[in-house]
């Protein structure tokens, strides 16, 4: 019996593009998930440094996981004759909410094509690690919830920053082992010209940093670099702002299929205009596209105070849209300045709570996988698209993030250009 191979392009194509049969046995959903997985891990930084939990549990986008943490214990000097001193640490629970739900789809035609399944598992790795990036982005935005802050907006990051946020850590007792300090490729790159990093007179390691270019452990951290690390931008003179509207405030829900619209709140459009109200339909119209409103914080929305000719903008701090007007900073004006936010840590500072997503409902005609490795669950579903004429696949996540002792764990590391 012949093998069937088939090659994955970018689901966001016509029909005509998509991923073609010619004999397939391996299009199987476990196959696919064990390659997601494979990928995931591989290329995600954050996603590994972290405090992780996951339970066999299923959840929907919403549900609300507690994550238990620890009390803690005292020393009780011992009385010769006397019994021991029992403790019941007093554990407090952390609600992380399941509010992200990420996915990747593309589309397998029906008729034939002679391309390897090698050229599948790359469209596949290159989508999971699309994947680790969007989780590592939002893992390194809880440099907000950091109350311990190092550096300065416009000092380049140095061993001085370095040394504090070590300081800072210290003092609050975080544990000394399991450390890491992530930062920026600027900062990397700021780093790699100072001598206590790759000069062979401070330490043997430089040697390693010299002709690799990566930094290791340092002062008690390891140094990872990360290309998602947060940058914000302070305006200058003159900046402009617009006020944020139609499809600024809306996102495209990629993955309706299985889902409760109005469960969801999520809205429907008319042309070019939006419903005023969300939608009242409990499963998805598969002719309809349904959108969910943005998140002013996670967007990096201003709100406006103050009467004209002396407007103030600052940053929103909502994470739903209020029945307020936001603000898109359009120019930031001459002298804005750049911040980067590096984060130094002990894993337990931050949580990242995966769970696995419900199956399709029976009878669907889809079929479902869910597979976890270290904490990370992904599922891979299987449809027929008859719009389409081929097999749609989705791979999709279910997570949520919070802090778990970021107030004492975890430090705020700000660095910028001197002359920014």
């Amino acid at each position: 019996m012949k093998k069937k191979f088939f090659y994955l392009p970018a689901y966001d194509q016509p029909a005509t593009g998509g991923i073609t049969l010619v004999e397939v046995d391996a299009a199987i959903p476990e196959f696919w998930a064990n390659v997601a997985l494979g990928a995931l891990k591989a290329n995600t930084v954050m996603a590994n440094l972290v405090n992780r939990d996951y339970s066999d549990a299923v959840a929907t986008k919403g549900d609300v996981v507690n994550i238990v943490k620890r009390g803690t214990l005292q020393v009780n000097d011992k009385v010769t004759g006397h019994q021991i001193t029992l403790q019941t640490p007093s554990n407090s629970k952390i609600p992380v909410t399941l509010n992200k739900h990420k996915e990747i789809s593309w589309l397998i035609e029906d008729t034939a094509s002679a391309e390897a399944i090698q050229s599948a598992v790359d469209y596949v790795t290159d989508a999971a690690i699309a994947l680790g990036e969007q989780i590592d982005a939002d893992l390194l935005a809880m440099y907000s919830a950091m109350t311990l802050q190092a550096g300065g907006a416009n000092t380049p990051l140095g061993i001085n920053s370095i040394l504090e946020a070590r300081e800072k850590l210290n003092i609050a007792k975080a544990p000394v082992a399991g450390r890491y300090f992530v930062i920026s490729p600027q900062d990397e790159t700021a780093l790699l010209k100072l001598e206590q990093f790759t000069s062979a007179e401070w330490t043997d390691e430089n040697q390693v940093a010299l002709r690799e270019a990566t930094i290791g452990k340092k002062y008690g951290f390891v140094f990872v670099m990360d290309q998602q690390v947060k940058t914000t931008v302070t305006p200058g003179t003159n900046p402009e702002y617009t006020a944020a509207s139609g499809d600024d405030l809306y996102a495209v829900v990629t993955n309706p299929a299985g889902q409760n619209p109005y469960a969801k709140g999520w809205y429907t459009k008319d042309g070019s205009t939006y419903s005023a109200v969300e939608s009242t339909e409990t499963t998805p119209d598969a002719s309809k596209t349904y959108y969910e409103k943005k998140s002013p914080k996670a967007e990096g929305w201003y709100e406006r105070s103050g009467d004209v000719g002396s407007y103030v903008y600052t940053l929103s701090t909502d994470e739903t849209q209020g029945a307020k007007t936001y603000y898109i900073l359009t120019t930031p004006g001459t002298d804005a300045k750049t911040q980067r936010h590096n984060i130094a840590f002990h894993r337990d500072a931050i949580t990242l709570v995966t769970r696995p997503l419900p199956a399709p409902p029976a009878n669907s005609g889809a079929v479902s996988s869910s597979l976890q490795v270290d904490g990370i669950s992904v599922r891979v579903t299987r449809s027929y698209s008859q719009k389409d004429g081929g097999m749609l696949w989705t791979l999709d996540i279910l997570y949520g993030i919070a802090g778990l002792r970021s107030d004492s764990h975890g430090v705020h590391v700000l660095a910028g250009d001197a002359n920014s």
